[in-house]
């Protein structure tokens, strides 16, 4: 089976039509009966000025061969030369295989980048443009933390804007870490269940927000765990002024 990645591309809308116009163009000038992508695409979205478009599963060569991928990539660089803004992303089946490419023209307004958690989130880009306009006021922070022998990890896993994107990032963080760690061969006993077992058994407590898995009872020397961090924006903001302001007064204080 050949290799296959999934790709999507955000452009203005006159940046869209004068792609697809190029691989129009493209594949008619090289006189072969090809597939054109951009009259086939797996996803589609328009947001005001903005087009969010690409394929999923779909063999994408990282060199030039003459073929329908050839048509949207001279395609982008077409863009260029006539200065229009894209986004480019391509997430391959290795975990390590990804890459962009941009363009942003001074002319055109900012473009809303693909979210990317080793999957694309089509969604995302129609919610961003809906709240492109209104000040966030919270923000999630899904954190994937773990001890090992005293030894402290910290990652984060994930950031969102709204409470369901991040009770669905959390929940994927803790099926990847169960299969990680091949969960079900542990025999962990859930905590909440009232029983107690210290001799060499792991335990776990998982919530709607949160997962820990701690072994024999020493919590701080190996435990694994995942939760959602909500943080106030409007909150943070205003400790930010006070902060500022203390210190500006200081500094006239200061001065006088």
């Amino acid at each position: 089976m050949a290799y296959r990645s999934d790709v999507r591309i955000v452009t203005t809308k006159d940046g869209f039509k004068k792609l697809k116009e190029f691989c129009n163009e493209y594949i008619n000038k090289i006189d072969r009966d090809d597939y054109n992508l951009i009259n086939n695409l797996n996803v589609k979205e328009e947001k005001d000025n903005l087009v969010y478009f690409g394929w999923n599963e779909i063999k994408w060569p990282d060199y030039t061969d003459g073929s329908y991928v050839d048509a949207v990539v001279k395609g982008l660089y077409y863009l260029e030369d006539i200065n229009i803004s894209y986004i480019y992303c391509r997430l391959g089946e290795n975990y390590d295989d990804y890459d962009e490419r941009q363009y942003h023209a001074d002319t055109d307004e900012y473009l809303t980048f693909p979210s990317i958690i080793r999957e694309f989130n089509d969604n995302v880009f129609i919610n961003n443009q809906e709240r492109s306009n209104d000040e966030l006021k919270k923000i999630y922070v899904i954190t994937n933390n773990s001890i090992l022998n005293d030894e402290i990890i910290y990652n984060v896993h994930g950031i969102a804007t709204n409470e369901a994107d991040a009770k669905r990032i959390f929940k994927e963080a803790v099926n990847i870490a169960k299969n990680e760690i091949d969960f079900d061969k542990l025999d962990a006993i859930n905590v909440t269940s009232g029983i107690e077992n210290y001799d060499k058994k792991w335990h776990y407590i998982e919530t709607d927000n949160s997962f820990e898995l701690y072994l024999d009872g020493e919590y701080n020397s190996n435990n694994y765990s995942i939760e959602i961090k909500e943080y106030d924006l409007d909150k943070i903001r205003s400790q930010e002024k006070n902060n500022i302001n203390k210190i500006t007064k200081k500094d006239i204080e200061y001065e006088r």
